[in-house]
Formats: structure tokens, C-alpha cells, sequence
């Protein structure tokens, strides 16, 4: 039979358990006192990307200014990164082009080209000019697609080596691309022309001896689709 203190100290268990911190009304509290934009954002900054993106919706749109205008682009790209693509684009609205801009460049590259979709075109091309050349680029690809077409869901972040290399070589260039890339459990492997060839495992590149020729680390079976096929084809495929 439990004691006493036993039973409290399950009841007490189960209290800590059932008592989750209210961070929705935390940040809201910060948003709308009377602080410093400095001092705001540095108690926002105790906070996940996720907790404040789930109560923008709360915020009036000049509460929503005023955070926009406190915080750095690369905390805003947190938040935005956790909201929805209709959501973000009608918050990238409310902000100046420059600082717009600066959340684009800071967001993934997949998730910058689909909210600004969500922005009307004349704006739209304005932020574009903004960004720089090598991101310009590639949302300009990705945008080039179809809603329908694979292509506009596909990301840039990934790691793409030369079949060519060595496995010295190949490891040199994953550390150079993962500066710029976090998708790294896979690296993908093209021709001299830049077609798509096959994958290798990180795990396998990572221990293969240097003596170890990469062809034999490179699966040619990875499965694979073409950029303009339809989405609803692709995942039949895929399934397969």
C-alpha cells in the first residue's frame, strides 16, 4: 500500500504534468507592454519560431508591425517557416519591401517561392529584384512550374556532387554545400551534363576508405521523378 507521501508525490507528478506553461499569453504580453524594441526582443528571443507563429493570428495588424518591425529577418523566417503559406504571405504584405526581402532570403527556399505565390504579382517581382542573384535564381525556377507539377514542391536543399570525384573529394565537397544546406542524409550524384545519375547514403560516403571508387557507393535505383510530371502521377509512382 503507498504511503502518504507517496500518493503526493504522484499527485504532485500529476499536477506538473497536467500544468503546461501558457506561451500564447506570455508573447502576447511582451508584444503588447510598453518595452524597448530592444528589450522585447530579447524576451522574445526565449521562445520558439512556433510559439510566437501560433498567435499572430491573435495580434491586430499593428501589433503584428510592431514585431515585424523589432525583430531581425532571421527570426521572422523562424516564425514564418511555422505558418501558413496564405498566413505568411498576407504578413509579408503588412511589412516594408526591404524587410520582406531580408524573410524571404532567410527562409528555405521551397517554402520563400510558395508564399510568394500568396502575394499579388506586382509585389511579387519587386521582392524577387530584391534577393540575391543565386536565390533570385532558384525561386525563380521553382516558380516556373505549375501548381500541379512536382517541380513546385521540390527544394534546393540538398547536396549534389559529381560522379567523377573521389570519395576524398566527394567528402570536401559535403562540407562545403552543408554550410549552405542541411539536407544531408542523402547526396545525389549528376553526370558531367548535370543529369541526374543516383544517391549515395551519407553513412556509406562517410565510411568508405579513400581507395574506394565512388561508383560503388552510388545507388542507381534511387527512385526518381521528372520535374513536369504531375504531382498525383508522381505519388503513384513513388508508391511503387
Amino acid at each position: 500500500m503507498a504511503t502518504e507521501n507517496q500518493q503526493d508525490a504522484v499527485m504532485s507528478a500529476e499536477t506538473a504534468v497536467a500544468v503546461k506553461p501558457d506561451y500564447g499569453n506570455e508573447i502576447i504580453s511582451i508584444i503588447r507592454g510598453n518595452f524597448s524594441p530592444r528589450a522585447m526582443q530579447t524576451m522574445l528571443t526565449d521562445y520558439h519560431g512556433s510559439d510566437i507563429a501560433d498567435i499572430m493570428e491573435q495580434l491586430s495588424q499593428p501589433e503584428r508591425k510592431k514585431l515585424c518591425r523589432v525583430c531581425g529577418a532571421e527570426m521572422l523566417a523562424e516564425i514564418f517557416e511555422h505558418l501558413e503559406e496564405s498566413a505568411a504571405g498576407e504578413y509579408l504584405r503588412e511589412m516594408d519591401l526591404p524587410k520582406a526581402a531580408a524573410v524571404i532570403a532567410d527562409l528555405e527556399t521551397d517554402t520563400a517561392a510558395n508564399v510568394l505565390h500568396e502575394i499579388d504579382r506586382e509585389r511579387r517581382t519587386l521582392l524577387i529584384e530584391m534577393l540575391p542573384d543565386a536565390l533570385r535564381k532558384e525561386i525563380r525556377m521553382i516558380a516556373s512550374f505549375d501548381e500541379d507539377e512536382i517541380g513546385s514542391k521540390m527544394t534546393t536543399n540538398c547536396i549534389i556532387i559529381r560522379e567523377n570525384l573521389s570519395v576524398k573529394q566527394a567528402m570536401s565537397e559535403l562540407v562545403r554545400q552543408a554550410e549552405e544546406n542541411d539536407n544531408i542524409s542523402t547526396l545525389f550524384v549528376v553526370d558531367e551534363s548535370g543529369a541526374y545519375y543516383g544517391a549515395i547514403d551519407l553513412k556509406e560516403l562517410i565510411t568508405a576508405r579513400n581507395s574506394v571508387p565512388l561508383e560503388s557507393l552510388i545507388s542507381t535505383s534511387f527512385p526518381y521523378v521528372y520535374a513536369h510530371e504531375a504531382i498525383d502521377d508522381c505519388i503513384e509512382k513513388l508508391k511503387d
